[in-house]
């Protein structure tokens, strides 16, 4: 994603610290922040409506990857057949 759409900070951890009251203020207006630790992104810091918000999108990308499974199952069910009930009983001696 392109940070200048999301109006994204970058910033070292090792000076985050010492900036946390502002940080927190930036991260409550909606502007996340990106940590940095060697060059390397490591981590960011939302506010708590992006992290819903984030949480709710996986729980629907979840809910939209079990629904497609599902439909794979019952295709393959009704192309290959399904054994009764009775039937697995009897076979297992239940």
């Amino acid at each position: 994603m392109n940070d200048d759409i999301l109006n994204v900070t970058h910033l070292d951890i090792s000076s985050a610290h010492s900036k946390l009251i502002d940080l927190l203020k930036q991260i409550a207006t909606g502007k996340p922040i990106i940590l940095h630790q060697n060059g390397e992104q490591v981590a960011a810091l939302v506010s708590i409506e992006d992290l819903h918000l984030l949480e709710r999108l996986i729980e629907e990308e979840e809910d939209r990857i079990d629904v497609a499974d599902a439909q794979t199952i019952l295709a393959e069910a009704k192309e290959q057949g399904t054994v009764p009930w009775e039937e697995i009983k009897a076979r297992l001696k239940l």
